[in-house]
């Protein structure tokens, strides 16, 4: 087939389906329609949503609120009026933002103390130090497994059986 029977073929098959679909205006809004509608679910609707969450932030702001700003500068609210807000920083510094600069606000910090913090399981509850020379807490000195071996390996007698 050369492209000459193709569009030949295709305008057949074209003018068929405008007959059967009974218009060519539905068949062209159908999916205008769809395309709008996934639009406003996927691109819209979301945007709108984050606005409002961060209108809601903006207007419940207080002096005293830690706050990081859109450009990325952490510091505490000192004063508020209407458009603007005060942040001091942590060295003592003022800066003055508009009201909407403020990105979010910053969760307290807990402060753990080492009694707090409870060790991490790594799955071993014998409590015995493993593994070669280069693990933590055993000093270079290699496992009793790995001595028995060396000790075999060199003919010594073992200390447990006496051979």
């Amino acid at each position: 087939m050369d492209i000459g029977q193709i569009a030949q073929l295709a305008a057949v098959l074209a003018q068929e389906g405008d007959k059967k679909a009974g218009g060519g205006i539905l068949t062209l809004l159908l999916p205008l329609v769809l395309l709008g509608a996934v639009a406003y679910f996927l691109l819209i609707r979301p945007q709108q949503k984050q606005r409002q969450q961060h209108q809601e932030l903006v207007s419940q702001l207080e002096p005293g609120d830690e706050v990081v700003t859109i450009g990325g500068i952490f510091g505490e609210i000192v004063e508020i009026d209407e458009n603007r807000v005060t942040l001091e920083m942590y060295d003592g510094t003022q800066i003055e933002f508009l009201r909407t600069a403020i990105s979010r606000k910053v969760a307290p910090e807990r402060e753990e103390t080492s009694d707090d913090q409870e060790p991490e399981d790594d799955g071993d509850t014998t409590g015995a130090v493993t593994g070669s020379g280069g693990d933590k807490g055993t000093k270079g000195k290699p496992d009793s497994s790995e001595a028995e071996a060396a000790e075999k390996a060199e003919g010594k007698p073992d200390e447990k059986s006496g051979k």
